[in-house]
């Protein structure tokens, strides 16, 4: 096997490059799990998406998935500090992780591992593997002009360029809100409105967004190089600041994606379905309302089909928009630490998947502690519906009552 002077493979390529399985040991407060990235759905695009209670691994997941898309050398920006923070934590002390991803390239399947050492990532055990590492730097290599993007669960939006990893390459800072939670996306206009280079990127934005929303959702929007972002709505023009939280949220990462297809290759197709790369987002639904939630990864499948998403989600909304074989479900209780789905979300109500699936009861905890208390007050309550108000909800109580009152007195025995 050559290998060429960058460290890479001669005549390697990994085009096209997809992932298959993760193996994720001894991370944070995973001890083991392997997770399977091929399953097969008709609903078109390529997801997955996990779920899980708090403190599950969700983001450990995806924050594993990035190092290892990241390779070497580009890990060791992260800092010694922020990698040795992954290590798992026991009662018998610390123990290093190890991380394993199985991906496709062309028509071959690939590994790439990461053992981590006390220094960061342990390069000469790594080393020890030959021609493996040499095919593992070949990828990685490769990988850097591929979009690969992360954003964590906090992603906040800032008006100005995050400055704090300046001294990262690009393709380390676009990752970094999954590490740090006080880490910054740029506002949409710093992104796309403040270079009048950036058209490439403007124009595939213009087309993304009426892909994923309604003139309703937020007015007439525009957006043009040196001008920035400008929506009309009630009869004002307003900016990106003036956007909602959720809108704000998503369309920043949105221009973020836009903005870093072109920026390795300005020539690149400007239309939003022939974008490639995997995005890693925690907590997909963040700020966002229901019904965005909703409509969200349906608009996004169709808008983006050629880019893998692993996400991660709370919102029963979102995980009723993926077929079983897409959703990893993490559950301690379970074999492996996920749990086996034999039926789809899609027939089941809002109710049903937090039962079934979240373990949670839809009611509102306030009425159930009244009836535990047996509060008179919680008839009125559970005879409200979206159909009926409180008034005609006390008036039927007041009804019911009085028939039951005069039950009970026809039924007592004459004097």
């Amino acid at each position: 096997m050559a290998v060429a002077s960058d460290g890479g493979v001669a005549g390697f390529d990994i085009h096209p490059f997809a992932l298959e399985e993760l193996v994720v040991r001894n991370f944070k407060g995973i001890a083991e799990i392997r997770l399977d990235f091929t399953g097969t759905s008709a609903l078109g695009g390529n997801w997955t998406c996990i779920a899980g209670i708090n403190a599950s691994g969700k983001t450990s997941i995806l924050q594993s998935l990035c190092l290892l898309l990241l390779g070497l050398p580009l890990i060791p920006e992260m800092g010694g500090d922020r990698l040795h923070a992954m290590w798992r934590r026991t009662i018998e002390g610390e123990r290093p992780p190890e991380l394993t991803l199985r991906c496709r390239t062309g028509d071959t399947l690939r590994e790439l591992f990461l053992p981590f050492a006390t220094s960061g990532i342990d390069r000469p055990r790594l080393e020890t593997q030959a021609d493996g590492f040499a095919i593992m730097n070949a990828i990685w290599n490769e990988l850097r002009n591929h979009m690969i993007l992360s954003y964590g669960a906090t992603r906040n939006v800032s008006d100005y360029r995050d400055t704090r990893y300046a001294h990262q390459s690009r393709q380390v800072r676009r990752q970094m809100t999954l590490f740090d939670p006080s880490a910054q996306v740029s506002n949409v206009d710093v992104l796309l409105g403040d270079h009048t280079d950036s058209t490439p990127a403007v124009e595939t934005f213009n087309l993304l967004i009426p892909m994923l929303f309604d003139e309703a959702d937020f007015g007439k929007l525009t957006l043009t190089p040196g001008e920035g972002l400008r929506f009309h709505q009630q009869g004002a023009d307003l900016t990106a600041l003036d956007l909602a939280d959720g809108f704000r949220s998503t369309f920043a990462w949105l221009a973020d994606l836009c903005t870093a297809w072109h920026e390795t290759d300005p020539e690149r197709s400007r239309k939003p379905q022939d974008i490639t790369g995997i995005v890693l987002i925690d907590e997909i639904d963040l700020h966002l309302h229901a019904t965005l939630q909703r409509r969200l990864v349906p608009a996004l499948r169709k808008a983006l089909p050629k880019v893998q998403f692993i996400i991660t989600t709370h919102s029963p909304l979102v995980l009723s928009c993926f077929d079983r074989r897409e959703l990893v479900i993490l559950d301690r209780d379970s074999e492996g630490g996920i749990r086996t789905l034999d039926r789809q979300l899609f027939g089941m109500s809002m109710d049903d998947i937090y039962r079934w699936l979240m373990d949670t009861p839809p009611d509102s905890p306030v009425i159930e502690a009244m009836l535990r208390d047996a509060d008179p007050s919680a008839a009125v309550l559970l005879a409200q519906s979206p159909d009926t108000t409180e008034r005609e909800a006390e008036e039927r109580v007041t009804r019911r009552r009085a028939f039951l009152r005069r039950l009970r007195t026809d039924d007592k025995p004459a004097a």
